[in-house]
C-alpha cells in the first residue's frame, strides 16, 4: 500500500471517529480542555471529570493561581489557601513590592496600603504625595483637589496666585447676541434712523436724520 493511500485511509478513519462522537462525549472533551487551562475554575464542571483528570485540573488551577499571586498587583484575585508556606512568603513580598511602587507614585494615596510600608518607605511616600499635591495645586484650575494642609506658607502663596490667574484666564460665559447688548444696538439703530413712535419717518418722511440732526425730507 502506498504511503499516500495509507494517509488518506487514516484521515478518513479519524474523520469518521470524530463524527461518531456523541454530544455528551464532545461536551466532556471541551469541558476537560477548559478545566486544564487552569484560569477559569468557575467555568469548569468537575463533575464531568475522571479521578485522574481531576488531579490534573487541580494542579493546573494551583499553577495559574500561583502565577496570578506572584504578580502582586491583584491581591483580591489571589487564593492564598492554595499556596504552600514558601509560596505564601513569595507572594507577600510581591504584594509589598507592588504596593510600594504604587505608593511612591504619589498620585493615588487612596490605593496605597501604608500598613505594608517600613518607616523609611513611609517617609518617601509622604514626600511623593506632597510633591504631587503641590503640582496639582500649582495648576490652579482644580482647587477642590488641592490639599492645602500639605503646603508650606510660601507654597500656599504661590497656589493662591495660580488659582487667581486661572480664574482670570478661564473662558467667560458666552453672551447671547440676542441679549440686552443686542437689543441696545438695535434700539440705538432705530433711534439714529428715527424709527419708532414720533421719530423721523412717522409722518411720511424717508426715516433718517441729516447731519444737522433734523429729519430728512424726500427732497434731501
Amino acid at each position: 500500500m502506498s504511503q499516500l493511500l495509507y494517509s488518506a485511509i487514516l484521515a478518513l478513519a479519524l474523520s469518521t471517529s470524530a463524527y461518531a462522537q456523541t454530544p455528551a462525549e464532545a461536551e466532556r472533551r471541551e469541558n476537560l480542555r477548559m478545566c486544564l487551562d487552569g484560569r477559569y475554575p468557575s467555568l469548569c464542571h468537575k463533575a464531568l471529570l475522571t479521578q485522574s483528570e481531576r488531579a490534573q485540573v487541580d494542579e493546573a488551577e494551583r499553577r495559574e493561581n500561583l502565577r496570578m499571586c506572584l504578580d502582586g498587583r491583584y491581591p483580591s484575585l489571589c487564593h492564598k489557601a492554595l499556596l504552600t508556606q514558601s509560596e505564601r512568603a513569595q507572594v507577600d513580598e510581591a504584594e509589598r513590592r507592588e504596593n510600594l511602587r504604587m505608593c511612591l507614585d504619589g498620585r493615588y494615596p487612596s490605593l496605597c496600603h501604608k500598613a505594608l510600608l517600613t518607616q523609611s518607605e513611609r517617609a518617601q511616600v509622604d514626600e511623593a504625595e506632597r510633591r504631587e499635591n503641590l503640582r496639582m495645586c500649582l495648576d490652579g484650575r482644580y482647587p477642590s483637589l488641592c490639599h492645602k494642609a500639605l503646603l508650606t506658607q510660601s507654597e500656599r502663596a504661590q497656589v493662591d496666585e495660580a488659582e487667581r490667574q486661572a480664574k482670570l484666564t478661564s473662558p467667560k460665559p458666552h453672551q447671547d447676541s440676542q441679549g440686552s447688548n443686542g437689543n441696545n444696538r438695535r434700539g440705538t439703530s432705530r433711534s439714529n434712523y428715527g424709527y419708532g413712535s414720533g421719530g423721523c419717518g412717522s409722518r411720511g418722511g424717508p426715516g433718517w436724520r441729516r447731519p444737522d440732526g433734523k429729519c430728512a425730507s424726500w427732497r434731501d
